[in-house]
């Protein structure tokens, strides 16, 4: 059985916005007190309660449902700033490979189960990296979301940061999990 595009874009959308709160509560951008605890992939994972913050992920994650549909997301990054100047970057990297022959025979129910897995352990992988960020973050910091997109004049007139706009001074790099799902691969990466 083959699996409906729409339903691993609303998937991977639905993965981005559990993943966009768990990165604004490990980054410590907001009081935890902010946050609530949520059961997501048979996991605990946090979510924001504060509502200017649940609208701008939301309508961030609206404007990303086109470019999912032609394949043309790349990278989705939260920038954390601290006096305007990016001291780490929280990077999901997507590809959609091409057919590589038959679409393996699984239901969409496993297809889901299968999905579900893969998210989990994205997750926890971002919830384990705080080893890597230190315990808090400094004061006075923000954070920005950037989009790398496989045709940038289409992002134009959108709400997302140009990913041109971040300095790429060497960074350190940590790669954190890569999975791949048939139908779509996703690594996750902290530069610090």
């Amino acid at each position: 059985m083959k699996v409906d595009v729409d339903v691993v874009n609303d998937i991977i959308v639905e993965f981005l916005e559990v993943w966009l709160h768990n990165v604004l509560f490990v980054a410590n951008i907001y009081p935890s007190q902010i946050f609530k605890t949520r059961y997501k992939y048979n996991i605990t994972v946090q979510q924001s309660t504060f509502p200017a913050v649940n609208n701008y992920i939301r309508t961030l994650l609206n404007t990303l449902l086109p470019s999912l549909k032609k394949r043309a997301v790349q990278s989705l990054s939260v920038n954390t700033l601290v006096g305007g100047e990016v001291k780490q970057t929280y990077t999901v990297q997507l590809s959609f490979p091409p057919s590589r022959g038959s679409t393996p025979d699984t239901s969409r129910d496993q297809f889901l189960v299968t999905c579900r897995e893969v998210f989990r352990s994205q997750i926890v992988a971002l919830l384990n990296c705080s080893r890597f960020t230190g315990p808090s973050s400094e004061a006075g910091a923000s954070f920005e979301i950037t989009l790398k997109h496989a045709d940038d004049d289409e992002i134009k007139n959108t709400c997302w940061v140009s990913s041109d706009r971040i300095n790429n001074a060497t960074p350190q790099i940590t790669p954190l999990l890569f999975n791949d799902v048939h139908h779509f691969r996703i690594q996750s990466l902290l530069s610090h």
